[in-house]
């Protein structure tokens, strides 16, 4: 009778149970699953195959917008972006070992998952492409470049594991029955818990290797971010660089086809000669050949930065930016002991030698035997008689005191103070290098800039003037044309090259901005090994 009139509130309360369950579960999916999930890219003008022109960009990248149904209307939430990784230090609750102090490392913030993010667009007109600046295209590499997403993953990854190799063995609980039917009875009966008791702070030691596991891949995962900024800025001038020569290539180009029409007009007028002509319109030939070589680099140059930023889709578009930049000289000594102090590769061999240290110090650990303990209670029918028993015992560190992993692992710190040693001279010899581009294009630039192109412009304006009055020949002109052209193009090249190397200066000479980020590997075994009692 009372399961009848329960019947209805149990059923009400299993629906109810239900909904909640249902409404959970979308939630989460929501909360996981943004506008930015059903991304599609807007359909491109497909114009027929041609010259790569910035004039002929029109085509621009058109906002991302998650496809709504006809009859719902549009979602107004935002989707959640991730940030990108910054210079910061982690909350842990954990002490740094004493074996090095090292900065704060950046952080990589710890999320359940990685939303996908929006791109910067860029607003499509029907004249003109907007153009972009370097802070646009930064923004688009920190949110579209897979490299940065995995750097932060494999973070997330070691965090997880840090929490793993924390936690206590879980104890066991078991029944025994034994001399069942002896004297018709159901003999002894027991039940017992047994727990092992992890001795010499064997799991707060692992979670110290895996917080400076964490340490060094923070790191990694700044250099990374170093990297994709330093290649992204490099490229950004590359294309510029490329912009200047299409932009030269042209303006030669005109005054090419201006003396091969004033060759024409001196034949013409019988003061010219047919040679002169035909060389005056090879030469507006080459020139033109050179503008289509000059277009094709741009072309090159800008499919490599729109890759380098995550968008390989991304349309031409000119970029908003200067060669020009300072010129000071830079000191050498000051520029190395500013590696030493602030590059992420030193800090991350630092945070190496004290996660060599810290596994050190869990081997020396590892002897300590862990304590085995059971407490039982039971009964025994066959006299009526209830007992209980406890039970402890101990690994005897006879024979295997773990003095094999000691040894290795005092090897392993001093190879990592070794290595550090050898980043820090590395980067000598590569600022080095670097240094003898960046005074070779500096000086390059000066010279450009105080005596040759001034003297250039000048003598081609006084020859060309003085070719069509007939006071020089034709072969002078041609000689102090191809003289400007080929000294324009060296001047858009060394200037290329002074920016590149201050990019690679501040950059902490980091490149590779698609190269794989180094993984976290260690795993469970410490925890395994800690158990074990072995």
């Amino acid at each position: 009778m009372i399961v009848r009139k329960l019947a209805p509130l149990l059923g009400l309360a299993v629906l109810l149970v239900s909904l909640s369950s249902c409404a959970l579960v979308e939630k989460r999916v929501a909360r996981r699953s943004g506008p930015a999930d059903a991304v599609q890219q807007q359909s491109r003008v497909a114009d027929a195959p041609r010259p790569f022109s910035l004039e002929r960009a029109v085509v621009a990248v058109s906002p991302k917008q998650a496809p709504v149904a006809p009859d719902e209307p549009s979602p107004d939430v935002p989707s959640e972006q991730e940030p990108p990784i910054q210079q910061a230090s982690f909350d842990d609750d954990s002490e740094p070992p004493k074996s090095l102090q090292l900065p704060p490392a950046p952080v990589a913030e710890v999320t359940e998952s990685v939303a996908v993010t929006e791109s910067v667009s860029i607003t499509e007109t029907t004249s003109a492409v907007q153009s972009l600046t370097i802070d646009q295209l930064l923004q688009m590499a920190s949110e579209n470049n897979p490299t940065l997403r995995q750097a932060q993953a494999i973070v997330n990854k070691a965090h997880g594991v840090r929490a793993q190799v924390g936690l206590y063995p879980n104890p066991t609980i078991a029944y025994s029955g034994m001399e069942m039917g002896n004297e018709h009875t159901s003999g002894l009966q027991e039940a017992f818990l047994s727990q092992t008791i992890v001795t010499g702070n064997k799991l707060q030691l692992n979670q110290e290797i895996v917080d400076q596991n964490i340490e060094t891949l923070s790191w990694n995962a700044e250099v990374q971010r170093l990297r994709v900024e330093t290649d992204v800025r490099s490229q950004f001038h590359a294309v510029l660089g490329a912009q200047e020569r299409v932009q030269l290539a042209r303006e030669l180009l005109k005054i090419a086809e201006d003396g091969a029409k004033a060759a024409r007009e001196l034949l013409d007028a019988e003061l010219g000669t047919r040679p002169d002509l035909l060389q005056a319109e090879i030469q507006a030939h080459q020139v033109g050949m050179v503008l289509e070589n000059a277009e094709v680099d741009l072309e090159s140059s800008w499919n490599r930065l729109a890759t380098l930023v995550g968008q390989p889709d991304l349309p031409p578009a000119p970029l908003v930016g200067s060669l020009e930049g300072e010129r000071s000289a830079r000191d050498f000594d000051a520029s190395y002991q500013q590696l030493l102090n602030s590059s992420p590769e030193v800090q991350a061999a630092y945070a190496r030698v004290n996660l060599a240290h810290a596994r050190l110090r869990r081997q020396c650990a590892q002897p300590t035997p862990n304590l085995e303990t059971q407490f039982s209670v039971g009964r025994d029918n066959s006299t009526g008689d209830n007992y209980a028993s406890v039970e402890i015992g101990i690994p005897w560190p006879l024979f295997n005191r773990n003095e094999g992993n000691i040894a290795a692992a005092t090897a392993e710190t001093h190879r990592a103070d070794q290595d550090a040693r050898r980043i820090e001279l590395q980067l000598r010899d590569r600022l080095s290098q670097v240094y003898r581009s960046y005074n070779r294009a500096r000086a390059q630039v000066e010279r450009y800039e105080t005596h040759i192109l001034p003297k250039a412009r000048e003598g081609l304006e006084m020859t060309e003037e003085g070719y069509k009055k007939g006071e020089l020949d034709f072969l002078r002109a041609l000689t102090a044309r191809r003289s400007h052209f080929e000294i324009n193009l060296a001047h858009v090249d060394a200037l290329v090259r002074l920016r590149q190397s201050e990019i690679m200066i501040s950059g902490m000479l980091l490149t590779g901005a698609l190269e794989e980020v180094p993984d976290f590997e260690d795993g469970d075994d410490s925890r395994s090994q800690s158990l074990s009692g072995q």
